[in-house]
């Protein structure tokens, strides 16, 4: 293993052990204030405080190698979804800024932290931000939010969205799938996210792309069928 990955592996355990302490206070939070499971009837499989724990591992993997401001970057990816309490959620990214206020001045932060983070967390979910001249922190999150429930998780999810919002075929959940799919351009910023998120709509297009083969939609797309040479 190499000097710097070493580097990189450390500084990884020691903000994943620092923060340990405010996941846990998110995690109550949330619990305290309904706002663990989304409330969109067709999606209640949906857990955000689980969607926090992997969007801090995609900023592990999409940051590395990339100088940024860590504590920033760190804090607001645990405290970005705490606004989702009491099922707000239009202006979850506005009152999760106000919480992690009131809970960084209760712990003593220093103001400039607090101020960069709680900008970071009010405008994560602006995504049409993205490639703008905004904080290196507020685009990796962004990045990191956006490729947590995209690739095989978004496959899964809207397997059983498709039975709950009432498709009665498989071509009706074929047919949601193509309508999603107009909805995943690659709006990634940084080099390592705009791979991953290459890597994930290859893999969605290639699902789609077997799914219409085996409903028969297109004989001449199919690939099973074995092509006539000219």
């Amino acid at each position: 293993m190499s000097i710097f990955r070493l580097k990189t592996e450390k500084i990884r355990r020691t903000y994943h052990t620092m923060y340990e302490q405010y996941l846990s206070y998110v995690k109550d939070y949330l619990k305290e204030h309904n706002g663990i499971k989304s409330d969109v009837p067709e999606q209640t499989f949906r857990d955000r405080f689980e969607h926090t724990k992997r969007v801090i591992k995609w900023l592990d993997i999409i940051s590395e190698g990339i100088e940024a401001d860590r504590d920033a970057l760190y804090l607001a990816a645990v405290f970005h979804d705490i606004g989702y309490a009491d099922r707000d959620n239009k202006n979850h990214g506005k009152r999760g800024a106000a919480v992690f206020k009131e809970f960084a001045k209760r712990e003593g932060f220093d103001d400039r932290l607090i101020e960069k983070v709680a900008y970071i967390i009010e405008k994560h979910s602006d995504k049409k931000l993205l490639g703008t001249d905004i904080p290196l922190e507020l685009t990796l999150l962004m990045e990191a939010d956006q490729m947590d429930e995209e690739g095989a998780m978004r496959i899964v999810w809207d397997c059983p969205v498709s039975g709950k919002i009432g498709a009665d075929s498989f071509r009706d959940a074929y047919d949601r799938m193509i309508r999603f799919k107009s909805n995943m351009p690659n709006s990634m910023v940084t080099p390592r996210a705009k791979e991953i998120w290459e890597q994930k709509s290859r893999l969605y297009n290639e699902f789609l792309a077997q799914l219409e083969s085996d409903l028969f939609i297109d004989d001449k797309k199919n690939i099973y069928i074995k092509k006539k040479e000219k």
